[in-house]
């Protein structure tokens, strides 16, 4: 097997255990924390190998964040929803972040999509904080993060990781809308 066929197939592997956390959260099995670490490892490698640095970065906080899922499997969520002035806070933060690590992965590295790689990282913890809170808009962040995701890894040569994205982006729009497709 070449290196070009290895990295495929833990692609794919690594796209079957994100639709598989997916679709398992949300339908509240807990064994999805187990694919979520899963995928997030495999991308984390993969996003490594194809210089998509802070991704790589975003894909190791999302294995701690499976760690936490796993820990807090018994809890309850309620809806919570958060004032006007704190959205504005985490969205100037989340601006002010996508801004800064852009400058230095320009700076410090030689990451290939900077701008794009930073504004999918920053945006994506905003959005995991507001959905282990349970907020509502969490769903309008993993909006924009999956349809600037779908460029990022289809860009960068990984057309599974892509149509990933695109089945988050769907998911998203049904979370956001309250569609109920999925679950």
């Amino acid at each position: 097997m070449t290196q070009k066929s290895i990295e495929k197939a833990l692609e794919i592997i690594a796209v079957i255990s994100g639709l598989l956390y997916a679709w398992l959260y949300l339908n509240n099995e807990s064994i999805c924390w187990y694919f979520a670490f899963i995928g997030a490892a495999i991308f984390t490698w993969l996003c490594y190998k194809r210089n998509i640095l802070a991704e790589a970065g975003l894909q190791v906080f999302y294995m701690v964040m499976a760690i936490y899922g796993f820990l807090k499997t018994n809890i309850v969520w309620q809806e919570d929803f958060w004032s006007l002035q704190n959205h504005f806070l985490l969205l100037g933060s989340s601006i002010a972040g996508t801004i800064l690590l852009s400058f230095i992965l320009k700076q410090k590295t030689q990451s290939a999509l900077p701008l794009t790689d930073s504004f999918t990282t920053v945006f994506a913890i905003s959005g995991t904080l507001l959905m282990v809170n349970m907020v509502h808009i969490n769903w309008a962040y993993w909006i924009a993060v999956d349809a600037i995701s779908i460029y990022l890894y289809y860009k960068r040569g990984m057309k599974f990781g892509a149509f990933l994205f695109l089945i988050y982006l769907i998911m998203a729009i049904d979370g956001f809308f309250k569609l109920q497709f999925f679950y």
